[in-house]
């Protein structure tokens, strides 16, 4: 697997020996030494990315001209913002990496105006058990982005890579014991990702999670990977990401999806991150949506009433079916990339 992650990093994103990485995740320095290049290492806490000061990091990479990038979106939002605020440009750059979470076509948009023209920023996708399976690059991103319609039909994490093969299939909680058991979905259906390839694992040290997470194919003598994720694959063979299959909501009007859903109250100003999570009504199997709020800086009580005023009225205009939003300080992120939210413990508080 390790081999194959490092054949599809030098086949697709054509690195060479002569690049500088600056590292702001220990795996991706790891692979890149693999490939020859020499590492920068990032001057900050890479076990806390939240903490980091952007201009030691701008800094790092103009003293060593550093040729390459991999960080989460939140790390590119902080270099983002410090560096258009003081007008700094990155010549050095040529490739920047970013992955972790859903990227905002906004937060593209900002950070090209570092780069020069030929750079490019990918969004490439996977998993632990699966890195990398797809990818796409930001001008052909923004490109689709253009079209408003797209808010609502999940984010694109691109193509295909590495030898990847992936399905989109029916949603199933449960164990799917063999791939004959599989549904797979037509173009433009949304339903749960599964792939199998070279950068694919096949085992799990507890195998009690590989009768939930692999699929065991016969006819090819492996498994396939349940990624968890709900997504969609267009006719141009493009996957189109909506949130993870856990944390989707099913009400009485019919399934919520949180990434397309979020999109469009992530669009407000004072909004920093929203999640979108579902409360149980007693004596019914459907949940109540609602949307928490992370505001951007402090807001007073009559504020946050204007506020929610207005996000009622991007849910009223959208046809989304939520009438509730909670104010809740700093949402729980995942440490690694602070980017994915864990709405399930945001569930659990406004359960209460």
């Amino acid at each position: 697997m390790l081999h194959a992650q490092i054949d599809t990093l030098r086949d697709h994103f054509k690195y060479s020996a002569d690049e500088i990485d600056c590292c702001t995740f220990p795996l991706i320095g790891l692979l890149v030494m693999c490939l020859g290049l020499s590492v920068v290492f990032a001057d900050m806490n890479m076990t806390k990315p939240a903490e980091l000061k952007p201009e030691k990091l701008i800094r790092n990479i103009q003293n060593y001209n550093c040729s390459h990038l991999f960080c989460s979106p939140m790390v590119l939002r902080k270099l983002a913002e410090y560096g258009n605020k003081h007008k700094i440009k990155l010549p050095s750059i040529k490739r920047v990496m970013t992955a972790g979470a859903a990227v905002p076509a906004g937060l593209l948009q900002d950070f090209r105006k570092m780069l020069t023209d030929t750079a490019e920023i990918h969004t490439p996708y996977g998993a632990t058990e699966a890195l990398p399976i797809s990818d796409m690059n930001d001008r052909e991103l923004l490109e689709l982005y253009s079209n408003p319609k797209v808010n609502n039909e999940g984010v694109c994490i691109g193509y295909p890579i590495g030898g990847a093969d992936i399905k989109i299939i029916e949603i199933n909680d449960h164990e799917i014991p063999a791939f004959e058991k599989v549904n797979e979905l037509p173009d433009n259906k949304v339903g749960e990702i599964i792939v199998k390839g070279p950068v694919v694992t096949q085992e799990y040290l507890g195998m009690e999670l590989l009768h939930y997470s692999k699929i065991w194919d016969p006819k090819s003598n492996i498994y396939w990977h349940r990624m968890g994720d709900l997504a969609r694959k267009d006719d141009k063979g493009r996957i189109w990401f909506y949130g993870r299959k856990s944390q989707r909501v099913q009400t009485k009007d019919g399934i919520l999806y949180t990434i397309p859903v979020e999109a469009f109250f992530n669009a407000h100003p004072k909004v920093c991150r929203s999640a979108l999570i579902g409360i149980a009504e007693t004596g019914t199997k459907f949940k109540l949506p609602m949307i928490c709020i992370q505001l951007e800086g402090a807001v007073n009580k009559n504020k946050k009433r204007q506020i929610t005023q207005e996000l009622l009225e991007i849910a009223k205009n959208h046809d989304i079916s939520v009438k509730s939003f909670l104010f809740y300080k700093d949402f729980p992120v995942d440490p690694r990339h602070n980017a994915k939210i864990f709405r399930e413990k945001l569930t659990k508080w406004a359960q209460k």
